[in-house]
């Protein structure tokens, strides 16, 4: 598994990062929330058998998924 990484290093011309399945499975998560995926989903896709394990993400990126919420629910087009 290292020698895949290492190649895509080298072929991203990635020197200075550090990359590894823990980098891409992070890196998937983040982008998940931020395209709107749902937590449920997430935990289902990383195979986490607890929530908890996936809420981590949540508070990793709380910030942008607060500000994906305020502009995209639904609720706040209603007043409530």
């Amino acid at each position: 598994m290292k020698g895949i990484f290492k190649r895509l290093k080298t072929t991203l011309n990635f020197t200075d990062v550090c990359l590894s399945a823990h980098t891409f499975r992070h890196t998937f998560a983040h982008r998940f929330l931020m395209s709107g995926g749902d937590v449920f989903t997430l935990q289902k896709l990383l195979r986490h058998s607890q929530l908890k394990m996936t809420e981590k993400y949540l508070v990793l990126w709380g910030n942008a998924l607060k500000e994906n919420n305020d502009k995209f629910n639904p609720l706040n087009s209603i007043g409530i």
